[in-house]
Parts: structure tokens; sequence; C-alpha cells
């Protein structure tokens, strides 16, 4: 989960940055995961279309077909591990935008239960939703700290 920083106001920044810092580490290994299943599928595919088609039937070796559709189970195996952490990626950052939600301090419980309501009903648009509530947030300190 790339979130990009340019164009916005400094407090943004640094809440995405915070988002960001929490989920690295998944980042990191959800990168590594996702390029290693693939790197292990196309090299198995390859092979076993080599292997089943382009070879002479009489020498194709059974151990040969095996250890390359092993190889393939096993970037589809990653593959699945990516995706599992994508799913905990996304959590993660939920959960630490409902926490900064909670915790904050300038806005009413009735309007931070807005957004938290409007998170729960539409993840898809969570970061709208929290750029949006930090937006808030930040003029209403403004107004209240002139």
């Amino acid at each position: 989960m790339k979130i990009e920083l340019g164009n916005r106001p400094a407090f943004i920044e640094e809440e995405l940055k915070k988002i960001q810092a929490q989920v690295l580490p998944l980042l990191k290994k959800n990168s590594t995961f996702s390029t290693l299943s693939f790197m292990l599928i196309i090299f198995s595919l390859m092979n076993l279309i080599y292997l089943m088609f382009m070879q002479p039937s009489g020498t194709t070796s059974k151990v040969s077909i095996g250890f390359f559709a092993l190889t393939g189970a096993l970037g589809m195996a990653l593959s699945k591990e990516s995706k599992l952490l994508n799913k905990e990626i996304l959590k993660k950052s939920r959960v630490y935008i409902e926490k900064r939600i909670q915790a904050g301090s300038y806005l009413s419980d009735q309007r931070k239960a807005a957004y938290q309501k409007q998170i729960a009903e539409q993840p898809v648009l969570v970061m709208k939703h929290f750029i949006e509530f930090l937006a808030e947030e930040e003029r209403t300190k403004k107004r209240m700290n002139p």
C-alpha cells in the first residue's frame, strides 16, 4: 500500500507517514513474497510447457515434471500468502485510523462517531474519510488556537 504524499498539507503527510511506518515491515515482506511467487510461477510454467510439448516424449522425466510442478505450487502458495499480507496491511491501517480518530481531541464525539460510521460503511474509502477528518480537525484546531 503506497500512500502518495505529494501536494498534501504537512499535518496530513505526518499522519500518513505514521501509517506507513506501522505497516512497513509487512510491506517489505509482501513485496518479497509477490516477487518470488511471480518468478517461481513463470519459471515453472515455462519449463513445464517446454517439457510437455517441445521435448521428445521419451526423454521427459517424471521427476523433472514433478519438480517444476512443485515449484509452481510453491509460487502459488507465496502468492496466497501475499494476498493475506495485503489484507493484514489494510487491517492494520484501518485500526490505526480508527484509534487516531478516537484519540482526536478537537472534534466532538458526534463528529468522530460520524467519521467512524463512514469508515465502517465504506471501507474502500477509508483514506478519503481519514483525510477529511484530519482536515476538519486542523480547521477546528486553528479556530480554537488563532
